[in-house]
Parts: structure tokens; C-alpha cells; sequence
């Protein structure tokens, strides 16, 4: 993905006007590559963040921190942390008062605090990733409709 110009002239372009840019895990790279995130806080997956300093020295690499909010972009490390960044970006989307609506529905603290036999851990971190990307893909929809709605006004 980092060498598809189009992908990162794509991102580029659409960093200019849009109110929010999000990455989750090693998405962080491909912000990176397109400029997004030179001279802002970032993250990468757990694990990734020095090499991801030094490829991108521009980048204010953090490290051993979930989610990263800096100036219109988030970024996250991946897996079980999507839950906590998609509710980070819907708070800024909407209000803390939904974003915590939305996690006590999802049960969030409930997962967040489960403490579980280590041969469980996988598959609880699988579930949580895949809901975490469907529902980061709901709040990229929701975001692309809202923006959507306003260019048309």
C-alpha cells in the first residue's frame, strides 16, 4: 500500500479538507507516507513505534500509549485498542455523552476489565478487533455522510 501513489496522493488530498483522519494499528504508515502526521503525536501497533520513528522522523512517535488524538487525527495501536479509539473518535464526532451511551451498550468496561483464562485471551481479542472494525467502519460512514451533507448545503 505504501507504494500505490494514487492510495497516498488519495489520502493527501483528502487530509486537506477533511475534519477527521483516523488509522488504526499499522494504518499509522500510510498517514505517515502521505505527510498527515509530520509534526503531529502519532502511534503504531504495540511494538512498531521505532521503526515507525525512524521511517517517519517527522512523526512525534508515542510510545506505549493506546490512542493518539492530535489535531483532527487519531491514531491507535490495533486489536482490542480499535474499541477505545472508536469511541474516541465518536465522542469527538458527536458528545461524550453518546460516545459513553454507545460503549456502556457495547459493554465496553465489561470487556475492558474481563479477566479471562490466557488460552481465551485470542479469541476475546479477535471478537473485539472485528467489531471494532465494523463499527470503525460505521463511524467512517457516518463521518463521510456528515460530510457529504454539508458540502451539499
Amino acid at each position: 500500500m505504501l507504494g500505490n501513489r494514487a492510495l497516498i496522493d488519495f489520502i493527501r488530498d483528502q487530509s486537506k479538507t477533511a475534519h477527521w483522519m483516523a488509522s488504526n494499528c499499522s494504518g499509522a504508515l500510510v498517514l505517515a507516507e502521505a505527510g498527515v502526521l509530520d509534526g503531529k503525536r502519532a502511534t503504531t501497533w504495540a511494538g512498531g513505534e521505532a521503526s515507525f520513528q525512524k521511517k517517519y522522523p517527522h512523526v512525534l512517535v508515542q510510545h506505549d500509549i493506546n490512542v493518539v488524538i492530535d489535531d483532527g487525527v487519531l491514531t491507535s495501536n490495533g486489536s482490542v485498542v480499535s474499541y477505545e479509539a472508536a469511541i474516541a473518535l465518536l465522542a469527538k464526532l458527536t458528545s461524550d455523552e453518546f460516545a459513553a451511551e454507545v460503549a456502556n451498550d457495547l459493554q465496553f468496561k465489561r470487556v475492558a476489565n474481563a479477566v479471562l483464562p490466557p488460552r481465551l485471551h485470542w479469541k476475546l481479542a479477535s471478537v473485539i478487533a472485528a467489531a471494532a472494525f465494523l463499527f470503525g467502519a460505521f463511524v467512517a460512514g457516518f463521518t463521510f455522510l456528515i460530510r457529504t451533507r454539508r458540502t451539499k448545503r
